[in-house]
């Protein structure tokens, strides 16, 4: 189990890319426990709670990309117990925190309510005093400060402030050339031969549109719910000397994830003398190619801040060569 422990005397939790965190509770007893999804882009996608019917003994938070074996958790497990998943990209829209009773009511943390963007509400715990109407600003849960020994003695919650774009950066590919596939596609082909005694036209000409497409993949957190745009060069088909290879092309793009078509053409024709033949083809060559990239996620908030993560995933591109008219 993970523990993210501050001192006894520990600041409450703040950033410049997070809202005011709302501390309710005893906040000098117990150990305050400071969690930071968002410095790696991750957010809270799980939260479990217990109650022993007049305060709340713990709670565990689990981060996006963590199992159910690992996660983080304050307290003593101990009463009944309620969890909540969220889906990907579901946003917290209201939030509600009691105070909760050992000798007195406000010495521990008590009941905790929310609302969500799916429809959702979740809402347990013993209601001490009246309610704290927590500011979920954007609705991003990534992150927690939590006092706690045996019991929750106090906690408030990080919800990140309103974003404006999220752009990945400084791409690297890994193993373009043994990863990618490429085959020759014939797309049209001309065989005849020129029996009479005088000259004839041939020509073998015609289009067809051919599906190309490339992505990024994004690991589940932070900005599943936003539009993300990436400033990186795509992968394409190019010539060399003896084969086809995948490289990286001149291009750049500002699109996450595309999927279009190609229109491909070719246009060939000559004299045929008496008694000669032609046997030509129109040939493209096609790949497929799924790499690891890695690069920086940037998030710009509407307060002007910003800050970056590291980003892993995998390339999945599909292009096409422009024709090549050959002879067979």
């Amino acid at each position: 189990m993970e523990y993210d422990q501050q001192s006894s005397d520990a600041p409450t939790l703040s950033s410049p890319v997070i809202g005011t965190v709302q501390v309710v509770g005893n906040t000098s007893g117990g150990t305050d426990y400071q969690l930071e999804a968002w410095t790696s882009g991750k957010v809270i996608r799980q939260i479990q709670v217990w109650d022993d019917g007049n305060k709340t003994k713990a709670v565990k938070l689990w981060e996006t990309g963590e199992t159910d074996n690992e996660g983080h958790l304050y307290g003593s497990p101990a009463g009944s117990s309620y969890t909540y998943t969220f889906q990907p990209g579901e946003l917290i829209t209201s939030m509600s925190l009691w105070l909760g009773e050992w000798d007195y009511v406000g010495d521990r943390a008590g009941a905790i309510m929310f609302t969500t963007s799916l429809g959702n509400t979740f809402q347990h715990g013993y209601q001490g005093g009246s309610a704290t109407v927590i500011n979920v600003y954007a609705g991003i849960l990534v992150g927690a400060d939590i006092h706690a020994g045996d019991d929750v003695n106090a906690w408030g919650f990080a919800f990140l402030l309103p974003l404006v774009s999220c752009q990945l950066q400084g791409v690297r590919y890994y193993n373009i050339s043994a990863l990618g596939s490429i085959v020759p596609e014939t797309l049209d082909t001309l065989k005849c031969s020129n029996n009479s005694e005088v000259p004839v036209q041939w020509k073998l000409d015609g289009s067809k549109d051919m599906t190309i497409s490339y992505s990024w993949s994004q690991a589940e957190g932070l900005t599943t719910s936003q539009t993300v745009t990436v400033n990186a060069s795509i992968l394409d088909i190019f010539k060399t000397e003896s084969s086809y290879q995948w490289q990286e092309s001149e291009q750049s793009t500002n699109t996450v994830e595309y999927s279009g078509t190609k229109n491909l053409e070719w246009s060939e024709g000559n004299t045929l003398a008496p008694g000669a033949s032609v046997n030509i083809q129109a040939v493209t060559y096609a790949g497929k190619i799924n790499v690891p990239y890695s690069g920086v996620m940037v998030v710009k908030l509407d307060t002007g801040e910003s800050f970056s993560f590291p980003q892993t995933g995998t390339y999945t591109g599909v292009s096409v060569t422009e024709t090549d008219v050959t002879s067979g």
